[in-house]
């Protein structure tokens, strides 16, 4: 994964402030349980279109949820309740799930639930978007 999210074409725009901009996000080693990821200089935003999520890990079973606020898996308590991505996922893989996404507590971060069904293992996460007002 050497900048492949960076290039410049990737930008849609038209030189006005309402124009979509791809944003992306990353976490490294990230192990199961609750995930918020946040980057003031890639993502910054709390409303999106999120177009892709590439997980990147050695576990051969594992679930991924979207989540829309910090209190996490067990609470459950947002307005639009989690979502599973995945069920049983098998190494590294990237799901296409084109989800418009708000963070509802503002806080601009992407609000995951990761479970490492297969053992202790760790994931890198990519996230891909376009921004949405």
């Amino acid at each position: 994964m050497s900048g492949w999210w960076q290039d410049p074409w990737y930008i849609v725009t038209d030189g006005t402030e309402s124009s979509a901009k791809l944003i992306y996000i990353k976490s490294t080693g990230e192990s199961e349980g609750d995930i918020h990821i946040s980057d003031a200089n890639t993502w910054n935003v709390s409303k999106a279109l999120i177009k892709m999520i590439r997980i990147e890990t050695a576990s051969v079973n594992w679930d991924l949820y979207i989540l829309q606020n910090d209190n996490g898996h067990v609470a459950n308590d947002a307005n639009i309740p989690e979502i599973q991505l995945m069920s049983g996922g098998n190494g590294d893989l990237d799901i296409y799930p084109d989800h418009a996404y708000e963070d509802e507590d503002d806080s601009k971060e992407v609000h995951l639930y990761w479970v490492d069904n297969g053992g202790v293992n760790t994931a890198d996460i990519y996230v891909i978007g376009y921004n949405l007002q």
